[in-house]
């Protein structure tokens, strides 16, 4: 299978020899000899000019692949895992933010400090639990978050929430 500049490089030639017979054909017909030396002139700069828009490309698609490349290899080492430190860092950042969301979308009905039902039940330890209380769905980071987006109940739903904001509350609800 042909790379995208090995397809680019071809079409060009191809394009430039197509050219090139065309203008040959129209050049001779007819036309004296000194006419013809002329157009060969004007021919032979034409190639110049279509090898330099050739090379032109060819670096250009160096670039592309060379960016190309750059991006594998960083989307490869975000995919490695943090150290541990880090690790626990970007963790323990994610379930703070997760607790100032808690505190601004949820304790308003769930207290996070018992079992003890306010309006909703208490979270404490949610997904520690074999099942979640109202549903009885297994208590799974899934089950929470299908339970914001499409509530059991009277549960309101909880749209004005992102996806990674959701992912820091379930992180919040982790180390209750």
């Amino acid at each position: 299978m042909l790379s995208i500049g090995n397809k680019v490089r071809f079409f060009l030639s191809l394009g430039t020899l197509v050219i090139s017979v065309g203008y040959c054909l129209v050049a001779s017909a007819e036309t004296p000899v000194t006419a013809q030396d002329a157009s060969i002139k004007q021919y032979e700069a034409s190639i110049k000019q279509q090898e330099a828009l050739i090379k032109q490309q060819e670096a250009v698609i160096k670039q592309h692949e060379a960016i190309i490349k750059q991006r594998k290899t960083s989307d490869e080492q975000a995919l490695q895992p943090a150290p541990a430190g880090k690790k626990q860092e970007l963790y323990q950042a994610s379930a703070s933010q997760g607790k100032a969301l808690f505190e601004k979308w949820c304790v308003g009905c769930h207290d996070p400090n018992s079992m003890s039902t306010k309006i909703g039940p208490g979270i404490k330890g949610i997904l520690k639990r074999k099942t979640l209380p109202v549903s009885g769905q297994e208590s799974t980071p899934d089950n929470i978050r299908r339970q914001m987006r499409d509530p059991y109940k009277f549960m309101p739903s909880q749209f004005g929430l992102t996806d990674e904001e959701m992912e820091q509350i379930i992180k919040y609800l982790e180390i209750l």
